[in-house]
């Protein structure tokens, strides 16, 4: 099993990465001349990788052998903060995930596995605002949740 707790939705930078591009002599312009174009750095569309739907759903196709997987928020701290757990063998409490999402809507469905899966993020008070729209957040996991649907009948 893999447990992971309290990683942070919006990690710090770490001090010394900061204070060692502070040294970096300032170049402009006029000091470079490319052969190769260099795209900008962009920003991150997530704060946290495991946010990231394309990332979530490949991490869950990888772990298609752990029939319980959560990424829930962190109940012991006050920032936003989540929890990863995966296991081959759902605890005794809970049933197999597919038994869930066919008793809860009638029918297996990528969207119901995720659904259960993932439900607590919601909580998460960052979850409403910025790109986490959730039939859009969604859509770029489906075909992951899809193949792993498929991998498991």
């Amino acid at each position: 099993s893999i447990s992971i707790r309290n990683v942070p939705v919006f990690p710090q930078q770490d001090a010394d990465t900061t204070s060692q591009q502070q040294k970096l002599p300032h170049f402009s312009k006029k000091d470079l001349r490319l052969v190769n174009p260099i795209t900008t750095r962009q920003q991150p569309r997530y704060p946290l990788f495991l946010l990231d739907p394309t990332e979530l759903g490949r991490l869950r196709f990888l772990l298609a052998n752990f029939r319980y997987f959560r990424l829930v928020p962190s109940a012991d701290l006050e920032e936003a903060s989540v929890d990863f757990v995966a296991k081959h063998r759902p605890p005794v409490a809970v049933m197999d995930v597919l038994e869930i999402a066919a008793f809860a809507r009638g029918e297996v469905s990528a969207k119901s596995v995720a659904e259960m899966e993932l439900r607590d993020l919601r909580r998460l008070k960052c979850w409403d605002t910025g790109s986490f729209n959730n039939e859009k957040w969604f859509r770029l996991m489906e075909p992951r949740y899809d193949m792993l649907l498929a991998n498991w009948s």
